[in-house]
């Protein structure tokens, strides 16, 4: 099982002193490159701001390198002795190969893309393109680059067997201790977030990402297709069908169902982070994972208030957005080397179509960290390449078996175009800078500032760790211990990225889907493999439990006991009432249980329910059953006042509130309403030199106009005439 460690082909031919002078020449180069590239762009484009942080960046970056250089010259007679010449190359050549690509994130720095000529976005454009690709040039230079640099040499190939079969033996485990340990671990889930909720003593207001589901899910109360037109939403197809769905199980489409809706959804994902853990882990650490993931994970935004309610971020925080790749890719390093029935892998795809269906993340993140997790396993020699392609292969059929029912359902109802440029749209806005932002400067004090800047780091020595031994350096034989804790750092590698556009605090929370199942194991499986001493492994976790209270500063044995001690609020018997249960009954205060003096919008103290229902009461009068397309105003949402007024929405295509994110998606349906006037019966927007207002003025003459004011708000009714 160990590796052959005489001198090879590469080390002979080129020296370890030799292959560093190469640094220098990698360094020289990809600073020309650089500062060649940020000339032509001040050439074209005087006002760009950043050549000289390029410029500096550039300098600090070939003076390490030339730092760097001059030190390995000087060690290189010793260090080969300590920890071997072979390791220590591959790690000098990979460095080198890393500098030359620092040129991609300066090419995506000074590449403008066509969203940046449009204008009208409802969100600024920040270019964080370079910053991603940064990221994971980072994450390929320091994981896989010397693993594929190893793998050149002609002698790594004689472990590959060996590693399958120790694979092989330490996976086994019996189905009824599973079961049993599930059933234990599902009630811990109950006891954490599990009901009951008490949800309808409505402590919080309305938040602004809580309003947006209101539209579309009055849309398909009145009938409107699921994610497209009306009922369209930034997030996944099968997430807004679930809350949906749940909602009419709870009662009454109002917020206490919309609420609820949300807490069973992140009951629903600790059960299947449940099932993960009892999958992978012993139940005391599977246990710890549980109780992690409920205080610094996308569960850490619903907690147990004083009085036993739940209360949390409803209406974005949804652990399901990022539950497949936990799920799917340990599977995919488990399958990889034991070689089960390729239905089983087929069956593990069609998992991940569904996690796909709920939300967009889950299909790109669990491909891009299937992904990496093959290219380790390839490089080390742990499977051949056409184990890995045909793993991917029957992993992309199962997702297949899922995606293609879903768009012949949408081509049955002429609405597959529609219902994929609905799932792929709001992403790739994303991507290429629309809502993206930096760190929040009112935020700099916030504890998760450190988790921001040091997960990398912290996520690339685990992965180095799991990949190399240390004396000598050289790759490790990848054993079911060291592939499943590779599986969840690729995943949580690949899931960090959404922090890097939208950068604040809670999209940092919201990405460490995977990091309680690090800390677990690195707790367990990191010390063996590094030292096979019994004081130097607990030393190692003394350090390892030091560097995570370091870079996750929330995580701290006091916060792990409120954990697990506050849910108990929530099965003390208490009398109290149900907010809102003596109030009116008009429309808006059925599906707003507030007390009517209240205010109502987080952020707005000056409108109060009172003032809301007013405003709803005489909308709905005057729009009656009109088929209706609504704007937001301000931080008012046109679907919470189409929820509240019950009102009937416009079949438009693509756009929305919602989705009407630069002016060419505006003058879409604006063209839309020209050429349809018959589908828009009246129009509530804030103003009426909006596009869409326009339009519908003028496809609609003699329309009557009404103007109301919410607060500061400003709404404007047309009604086609009769």
């Amino acid at each position: 099982m160990t590796r052959v460690s005489a001198a090879r082909p590469l080390d002979r031919e080129r020296p370890l002193a030799s292959w560093t002078n190469w640094l220098a020449y990698a360094s020289a180069g990809a600073a020309c490159a650089s500062i060649g590239l940020v000339s032509i762009k001040v050439w074209k484009t005087p006002h760009f701001a950043y050549a000289g942080e390029v410029a500096g960046l550039t300098a600090a970056a070939s003076i390490a390198s030339l730092t760097l250089n001059w030190a390995l010259r000087r060690r290189a007679r010793w260090w080969p002795q300590r920890l071997g010449a072979q390791g220590v190359t591959s790690w000098i050549v990979a460095l080198q190969g890393g500098i030359v690509l620092l040129v991609v994130p300066v090419f995506l720095l000074v590449k403008s893309v066509p969203e940046e000529e449009m204008t009208g976005w409802l969100w600024p454009l920040v270019n964080k393109r370079w910053l991603v690709a940064l990221y994971n040039i980072a994450t390929v230079t320091f994981l896989l680059l010397p693993l594929a640099v190893e793998r050149w040499r002609p002698d790594a190939e004689v472990h590959e067997q060996a590693a399958d079969r120790a694979a092989e033996r330490s996976v086994r485990r019996h189905w009824l201790r599973i079961v049993g340990v599930q059933i234990a671990l599902g009630l811990f889930c109950w006891y954490l977030v599990g009901p009951p909720w008490h949800i309808e003593r409505l402590h919080s207001l309305i938040e602004w990402h809580e309003q947006l589901h209101f539209g579309p899910v009055q849309a398909m109360a009145k009938g409107s297709l699921p994610f497209i037109g009306p009922a369209a939403t930034p997030y996944g197809p099968g997430s807004e069908m679930l809350l949906y769905g749940l909602m009419k199980l709870a009662g009454p489409l109002d917020v206490v169902s919309s609420r609820i809706a949300w807490a069973a959804q992140n009951f629903g994902a600790l059960l299947i982070v449940s099932t993960v853990a009892c999958m992978w882990l012993k139940p005391l650490p599977a246990a710890a994972v549980l109780v992690l993931a409920v205080l610094y994970s996308p569960f850490g935004f619903f907690y147990t208030l004083v009085d036993g309610t739940l209360a949390g971020f409803f209406g974005w925080a949804n652990p399901l957005r990022y539950v497949a790749p936990l799920l799917v890719v340990p599977l995919v390093g488990w399958a990889s080397v034991t070689s089960p029935s390729r239905w089983l892998i087929v069956f593990v795809g069609a998992v991940w179509g569904v996690g796909a269906f709920v939300a967009q993340e889950n299909l790109t993140t669990t491909f891009a960290s299937a992904g990496l997790l093959l290219a380790a396993l390839w490089l080390t020699r742990t499977v051949t390449l056409r184990r890995a392609m045909t793993v991917l292969c029957d992993l992309l059929i199962g997702l297949a078996c899922v995606a293609i029912p879903v768009v012949l359902y949408y081509a049955w109802h002429g609405a597959a175009s529609a219902f994929l440029r609905t799932y792929f749209f709001f992403a790739r806005a994303v991507v290429v800078g629309y809502s993206n932002m930096w760190w929040p400067a009112q935020d700099s004090a916030l504890p998760e500032k450190a988790s921001y800047y040091f997960t990398l780091p912290f996520l690339i020595g685990c992965g180095i760790c799991a990949l190399w031994r240390m004396a000598p350096l050289q790759p490790a034989v990848l054993d079911a211990r060291r592939i499943r804790f590779l599986a969840f750092v690729c995943v949580q590698v690949v899931c960090y990225q959404t922090a890097l556009l939208r950068s604040d605090s809670t999209h940092v929370m919201n990405t460490l889907v995977a990091l309680p199942f690090i800390i677990v194991l690195g707790l367990i499986d990191l010390p063996t493999w590094l030292t096979s001493k019994p004081f130097p492994r607990w030393a190692i976790r003394a350090v390892f439990a030091a560097l995570v209270m370091v870079v996750y500063p929330t995580i701290r044995p006091s916060t792990l006991w409120s954990v697990a001690r506050e849910p108990a609020r929530r099965f003390e018997r208490r009398d109290v009432p149900s907010v809102g249960a003596d109030l009116l009954k008009s429309a808006a205060l059925r599906r707003l249980p507030l007390p009517p003096e209240m205010p109502l919008f987080l952020g707005n103290p000056t409108v109060s329910l009172r003032q809301f229902d007013n405003l709803t009461a005489e909308i709905h009068a005057l729009v009656e059953d009109r088929k209706t397309y609504f704007l937001r105003s301000e931080w008012i949402s046109g679907g919470l006042i189409a929820l509240a007024a019950d009102l009937n929405p416009a079949p438009h295509p693509l756009g929305g509130e919602i989705l009407t994110v630069n002016d060419r998606i505006k003058l879409e349906i604006a063209r839309h309403i020209r050429a349809h006037p018959q589908d828009y019966g009246a129009f509530i927007g804030p103003s009426l030199a909006d596009l869409e207002a326009v339009a519908f003025l003028e496809s609609h003459p003699g329309a009557i106009t009404f103007r109301r004011m919410l607060g500061s708000s400003t709404f404007y009714v047309l009604l086609a005439p009769s």
